[in-house]
């Protein structure tokens, strides 16, 4: 089934910064410049067939879309294991499907094809969350990466004790600390231009950028089985055997905590990811 893995080498450098600069040209009203043309495309998945893009955004159950476009690509299950080192998600092995050549980056594919046009003819799709839901995930996943003392995340950490007074020792899931990791989040958004926030705790918007990346099917995180059934129709294939069945990829931080939530933090959220809500159809 060679037509289901990439046979040609991926792009090199100089012609990955073409294609950022061809793609900044076609959209340079949207974009800040060519290095962030350069890290849009770059996280943007893309099989060999041509048939989809996927644009994930930071927990809203991209490992099991990542694994089922796998399947549903390739014909059977992504079975292969991977842990990061150093990082947080104990199934990393999905994420890393573009170094294998299963999947491509849009900025790293091997062939002509600019990338708007590529964008023009496929699939496009992106997964979204509750932003409630999200905030309160992406918070516990920072608290749980201090905990374990781990490299990822250390950054905000540091800059949330300095910006906020966050304690390491006091605040972790607790909804002081929850309300001090969303005044970070307020804070820092404010220069997100200059010093990107996280793509796990920045808005959704941010990151999948609707009028840039104009997705044909989003997927909710609270119903990946549904968004699954729809990309299989949508390009006519039959749906993987036992997909909808496969348990969650990557469920790090888990139950949601809804004690973290005081009426402060209902506000902030609804502050700082007003745009998620509408863009998504959630409900404050």
């Amino acid at each position: 089934m060679s037509s289901t893995v990439f046979n040609i080498a991926s792009a090199r450098h100089p012609q990955k910064q073409r294609r950022a600069k061809d793609f900044y040209t076609d959209h340079e009203a949207l974009l800040v410049d060519e290095k962030d043309a350069y890290s849009f495309l770059d996280y943007i998945f893309t099989p060999a067939d041509k048939s989809w893009a996927y644009l994930p955004s930071g927990k809203t159950g991209t490992s099991s879309t990542l694994a089922f476009l796998f399947h549903l690509t390739t014909g059977h299950p992504l079975t292969a294991h991977l842990q990061q080192l150093n990082g947080m998600n104990p199934d990393q092995a999905a994420h890393e499907l573009h170094r294998t050549m299963v999947f491509c980056s849009l900025l790293a594919r091997g062939d002509k094809i600019r990338p708007a046009r590529y964008l023009q003819r496929t699939l496009k799709l992106a997964t979204v969350r509750d932003p409630m839901a999200r905030a309160i995930s992406g918070f516990r996943y920072l608290c749980q990466a201090d905990a374990r003392g781990m490299t990822q995340f250390y950054t905000d950490r540091a800059r949330m004790s300095a910006l906020t007074g966050f304690d390491w020792n006091r605040h972790p899931d607790t909804p002081e600390g929850f309300e001090r990791f969303l005044d970070y989040l307020r804070i820092d958004l404010v220069h997100h231009a200059d010093r990107p926030v996280d793509s796990h705790f920045r808005p959704q918007v941010l990151n999948i950028r609707p009028a840039l990346f104009v997705p044909d099917l989003i997927g909710r995180c609270e119903d990946l089985g549904a968004f699954f059934t729809a990309i299989a129709d949508r390009l006519g294939r039959a749906l993987p055997e036992g997909a909808l069945e496969a348990p969650a990829r990557n469920r790090g931080t888990g139950p949601e905590r809804a004690d973290l939530v005081s009426q402060q933090a209902r506000q902030l959220v609804a502050e700082i990811f007003a745009a998620d809500y509408e863009a998504f159809g959630y409900d404050l």
